[in-house]
């Protein structure tokens, strides 16, 4: 552990870098963090307690091992290092400050732009959830309109639970599209629930 200041302590590893701050009685809806590729910022209106790091290297900004947490009174921050293995030594980029100030604006240039497509990502994901649950719904009011004559009471009873569960599935991918999953993961998943269901027997025949 590198201890920089007061109020901030500092480690790496091969993959990773952590961030320690000290926020005493703080809880996480108070805090506001800032993640780009080169800077971080933590906010907390409420103490007036702002701290920045223009960070000497680049971090994976939407990495899934990344990692926020507030325990006993400090905040840890764990990001990905872009490059694996390298060795900071220090965390904070010593150049120029003209230099340092266009590092920054370039990097959050650079999250403002993949924020952007990822909320386009997601648009087109939900877009493409609420036809698939569209089509389940359709699909289950016409098996309800189904006279039993054409079909076993029992196959009816199948075709109805799955289609159920289908629908069910597809609230919880838009459940987590809100929450922020990856997108082409949950393209992936509605697109087994459509497969599954092109081969179910056609209903509305």
């Amino acid at each position: 552990m590198k201890r920089q200041t007061d109020q901030f302590y500092w480690s790496e590893n091969e993959e990773f870098i952590n961030i320690t701050c000290d926020v005493k009685k703080m809880v996480m809806k108070h805090i506001d963090i800032f993640i780009s590729d080169l800077y971080v910022k933590v906010n907390i209106p409420k103490i007036k307690f702002i701290m920045v790091w223009d960070l000497k290297h680049e971090v994976v900004v939407d990495h899934k091992k990344n990692k926020t947490t507030l325990a006993s009174g400090k905040l840890e921050i764990r990001l990905v290092k872009e490059q694996s293995g390298q060795q900071w030594e220090q965390i904070e980029f010593m150049g120029p400050k003209p230099e340092k100030l266009q590092r920054r604006e370039e990097s959050i240039k650079r999250f403002e732009q993949l924020d952007k497509a990822k909320r386009e990502a997601q648009g087109e994901t939900k877009l493409k959830l609420d036809k698939t649950a569209l089509d389940k719904q359709m699909a289950l009011e016409a098996n309800e309109r189904k006279e039993l004559n054409d079909k076993k009471a029992e196959e009816r009873k199948n075709i109805e639970e799955q289609l159920y569960e289908d629908i069910e599935r597809i609230e919880s991918l838009n459940e987590k599209l809100t929450q922020g999953y990856d997108p082409k993961l949950v393209q992936q998943e509605a697109q087994q629930i459509s497969d599954n269901s092109a081969q179910k027997p056609d209903l509305q025949n």
